[in-house]
C-alpha cells in the first residue's frame, strides 16, 4: 500500500511526476517486440535433400577358384569342386562345391578330370565282397554299406525284418545311425582292416612338427572335414603325406598337408 499524501504540494508533485511519466509508459506499450525464435533441436538429425549422405561398406572379396569347376575322385565317386592353388608338383589345393573350407583336399592330378568326362576302369573300384543270398546277418557284424554312392565301414546295431539292419558308421557318432536293406550291404573285403580305432584324447595328441614330420608307418590322428580320424601314413611325397585311414577301404587313401596331422603319444595312448 503507497503511503498517504500527506499535503497540496505534494499532491501537486505527483502529479507533475505522474504527467512526465505517461509518454515513456504509452512508448513502451506501443514499440513492437522482437521474435522469438525458437531452437529445435531433432535427434537424429534431419538430412536436407540439397545435403550428399557418402555410406562407406565394407566389401567382402570371396576367394575365387583359380579355374573352372571339374570333378574329384574321393572313394568311388567323383564330387564336384574348384581348384583354389597349387601346392606342389602334380598336387593342388581344391574345394568341394557346396562344402566348407574344413573340408578342403590336396588332390593329385590323376584324380581330377573334366566335368562329364567317362571313369578310366582303374578308378571305378568296388570296394566290399557282394553279400552271398544266403547270407544270415548278425548283430555286431563288421560290413560295407552304401552312402551316397560311396561305401562305408559300418557295424550291425540290430536286425531288421525286412532282411536290412540298423547300422552305426566306423568312426561316426550316433547321431549318423540308419536302417540299411540289404541291397546296401556288402561284406568287408581284405582291403579294410577291421573296425575303426577309437581317436586318442587331446592330451594324448600334439601339433606335428615340420621339423620332425612323421615317419612312414606311423599311426597320426588326421582332420578329416570337421572329424578326426585315426590313420597310418603309407608315403612321404615332398610337403604331402599319403595317409590310410584305419577300418576304411583303401580307395579313401588321400594326400594331406602335415597342418592337418596330429602326432600320437604312441606310449600312453593305445588306438588298437
Amino acid at each position: 500500500m503507497a503511503p498517504a499524501l500527506r499535503s497540496p504540494a505534494s499532491v501537486a508533485s505527483f502529479c507533475l511526476v505522474s504527467l512526465a511519466l505517461a509518454p515513456l509508459a504509452l512508448r513502451a506499450q506501443t514499440q513492437p517486440r522482437e521474435p522469438i525464435t525458437a531452437v529445435i533441436v531433432q535427434s537424429p538429425p534431419v538430412v536436407m535433400p540439397t545435403q550428399t549422405v557418402i555410406v562407406v561398406q565394407p566389401v567382402v572379396v570371396a576367394q575365387q577358384p583359380a579355374q573352372d569347376t571339374v570333378q574329384i575322385r574321393w572313394s568311388t565317386s567323383w564330387y564336384p569342386a574348384a581348384r583354389l592353388r597349387s601346392v606342389w608338383g602334380p598336387y593342388a589345393l581344391y574345394r568341394f562345391v557346396g562344402y566348407g573350407a574344413e573340408w578342403d583336399s590336396i588332390v593329385h592330378e590323376r584324380d581330377v578330370r573334366p566335368v562329364g568326362a567317362a571313369t578310366p576302369a582303374w578308378q571305378a573300384p568296388t570296394p566290399g565282397v557282394e553279400m552271398p543270398p544266403d547270407h544270415r546277418i548278425f548283430r555286431g557284424e563288421s560290413l560295407m554299406g552304401e552312402w551316397h554312392g560311396s561305401w562305408y565301414p559300418i557295424r550291425v546295431l540290430a536286425l531288421r525284418a525286412n532282411g536290412g539292419a540298423r547300422i552305426r558308421y566306423d568312426g561316426y557318432g550316433r547321431e549318423w545311425d540308419e536302417d540299411m536293406v540289404r541291397s546296401r550291404l556288402r561284406l568287408r573285403d581284405s582291403d579294410v582292416d577291421g573296425p575303426a580305432p577309437a581317436v586318442p584324447s587331446a592330451e594324448h595328441l600334439r601339433a606335428a612338427d615340420p621339423q620332425q614330420p612323421p615317419s612312414i608307418g606311423e599311426r597320426v590322428v588326421v582332420r578329416h572335414g570337421p572329424t578326426p580320424k585315426v590313420a597310418r601314413i603309407t608315403a612321404v611325397d615332398g610337403p604331402v603325406f599319403w595317409v590310410h585311414y584305419l577300418g576304411h577301404n583303401r580307395s579313401f587313401d588321400e594326400p594331406v598337408s602335415l597342418d592337418r596331422v596330429q602326432r600320437i603319444d604312441q606310449d600312453n595312448a593305445p588306438t588298437r
